[in-house]
């Protein structure tokens, strides 16, 4: 079997160099108790032999192709979503490829026309994950059908298939910054030189799109709390000085930062968006604050000032429409906070900066799945980079 395999491979020296050089980057492993022919992670393609010895030549180019094109998507070297469902996610990686490859019959993902096309592997790992109960485990207060926009029918066909194999697909899978890189220096090289090959062009714009560098917004909100955290000095005779002992007066530090955080609740961003962000803000702000107050805007501030706690128990979106920047903005520099974080999906005017401000603003911004933490803003938001003392991230839509 391996020499099969290695064959195919070479057979596209000359008319697949893209699939080539992914190929080429692997090593082939032979694993005989897995439940899948075929999966890839941790710089291998393992295949069982068993379940593909009576495979002609052409199903077995055809599987090795579909294994390699997902190495070059990159989805076994990627971040996955926290407390990712390995079985969801290796069924959602198939189902990306399925999309991108409407002739094949190799992965047993069902055929049906009414499940959306073209999608990137972020966007139906979270379809996937609330079609299987999520939504209804969780006890949240919106169905499960309101999430899959009609696609109900097309995905209960994913019952055929044992969830197991997807599980086992995605165990070589882990975060691999070493692994990204290399891949994304291989699909620099291709696009350089137009090596595609026979690659469908939806395949090539789905691997350049999963390979641009993405920014981690751990390290982004970081450094936004470096950036306006503040504290207050006092001389007390309860802590020695460090320089000269008991001798002198200590001091301690009282924090003294202020923060605001204005939530898009017009509509355009879902509740499910808000409390994640909340979450998020709570868990970077939690300690270090003297104070983290809560609003809510569309075209207007709505209703008074929250505490945080308060906010993620009550927080709703009003779903009137309309959105507007500039009451936050104002509010943020009248009342002369440290800094404000704004989440929202961008569909608003952009604001006048009052003059005289000083504080500091991060944008939270909820964009389409494929655009998720990126460095480049959607389209109508690149004022956004521009506005003084300022930074953003992006976030899935979810």
């Amino acid at each position: 079997m391996e020499e099969r395999l290695k064959k195919v491979a070479e057979g596209w020296y000359l008319t697949e160099p893209a699939l080539f050089m992914a190929f080429c980057s692997h090593y082939l492993a032979e694993n005989r108790t897995m439940k899948v022919a075929m999966r890839s992670g941790r710089q291998m393609i393992e295949y069982n032999p068993v379940m593909m010895q009576d495979w002609n030549d052409a199903k077995l180019a055809e599987r090795l192709k579909l294994e390699v094109a997902r190495i070059l998507l990159g989805h076994p070297y990627q971040r996955l979503p926290y407390n990712a469902d390995l079985s969801i996610a290796g069924l959602a990686s198939d189902v990306t490829l399925d999309s991108l490859y409407r002739s094949h019959t190799v992965l047993p993902v069902p055929r049906n026309p009414d499940l959306p096309g073209n999608l990137c592997f972020e966007e139906y790992y979270i379809l996937l994950r609330r079609y299987f109960s999520e939504t209804a485990a969780s006890g949240d207060d919106v169905s499960a059908g309101e999430y899959l926009e009609g696609h109900e029918n097309a995905l209960a066909g994913l019952h055929d298939r044992e969830i197991g194999q997807g599980s086992d697909l995605a165990a070589l899978w882990e975060e691999d910054q070493m692994m990204q890189e290399t891949v994304r220096e291989m699909v620099r090289n291709i696009t350089g030189s137009n090596q595609w090959g026979s690659l469908p062009a939806n395949f090539r714009e789905q691997v350049i799109a999963a390979n641009i560098v993405r920014i981690d917004y751990r390290a982004v909100l970081s450094m936004f709390r470096a950036s306006v955290i503040g504290s207050r000095r006092q001389l007390t005779r309860m802590k020695p000085s460090r320089r000269y002992g008991f001798g002198q007066m200590g001091s301690k530090r009282d924090f003294s930062t202020r923060l605001l955080v204005a939530l898009d609740v017009s509509g355009s961003v879902s509740s499910r968006c808000l409390s994640q962000a909340l979450s998020v803000i709570n868990r970077f702000f939690k300690y270090g604050v003297e104070s983290l107050d809560v609003i809510q805007f569309d075209a207007g501030i709505k209703g008074g000032k929250m505490t945080m706690k308060k906010a993620m128990k009550r927080i709703e979106v009003c779903g009137r429409g309309g959105t507007s920047f500039q009451e936050p903005v104002d509010m943020f520099a009248e009342e002369k906070y440290d800094g404000l974080i704004m989440v929202t999906d961008g569909y608003a005017p952009e604001p006048v900066f009052p003059e005289g401000s000083k504080g500091r603003i991060m944008w939270m911004i909820y964009a389409p799945s494929r655009q998720y933490g990126k460095s480049e803003l959607p389209s109508g938001l690149a004022w956004i980079g521009d506005y003084p003392r300022s930074g953003y991230i992006l976030l899935p839509n979810v």
